[in-house]
């Protein structure tokens, strides 16, 4: 079965070695970068967009995401067979991606709301896209047999 792991970076350059590791251990055949510009400068990456969309759907993981990408960080998916995703995703995880929770609180006290108001409330993953693993809060990985009908995924407009 194959696999989708995802991690947020908070440099291109930090995305970029990632990819660069995968490769270098025949693991980064399909890896992909993406940041708040991605859709508009490169056309053939908006049906990847898409896609990517319809992964998170119902998950919360998809606006953690949104709001990293809009916040200027850089999201790196790579697309692998299960039976290499441990390697993967400890590739991933030994880069320092963002602390997914950490980075909602963060935000969260800043104004940002996510999915809901108020304090950090974990939210039910939704049936179609349930990570198998989370390594440290930042490393997710998600069954592209999953994946459900994508939602528009628009691009983030950056902050001031």
């Amino acid at each position: 079965m194959k696999r989708t792991l995802t991690a947020l970076y908070r440099t291109r350059a930090e995305a970029q070695n990632v990819s660069d590791a995968l490769k270098n251990a025949n693991l980064g055949a399909d890896v992909q970068i993406v940041d708040q510009t991605t859709a508009d400068a490169h056309p053939e990456h908006r049906d990847f967009v898409a896609w990517l969309g319809g992964l998170f759907d119902g998950h919360e993981d998809k606006h953690a995401y949104e709001e990293g990408l809009r916040r200027g960080h850089f999201l790196l998916t790579a697309k692998l067979d299960e039976l290499k995703e441990t390697r993967a995703a400890e590739i991933l995880y030994a880069a320092g991606p963002l602390d997914l929770q950490d980075a909602q609180r963060a935000w969260r006290a800043e104004g940002w709301e996510g999915p809901y108001a108020g304090a950090y409330e974990p939210a039910s993953p939704g049936a179609d896209a349930q990570p198998s693993i989370i390594i440290g809060h930042s490393v997710r990985s998600y069954s592209l047999e999953a994946t459900p009908a994508a939602w528009p995924f628009p691009t983030p407009e950056p902050r001031p």
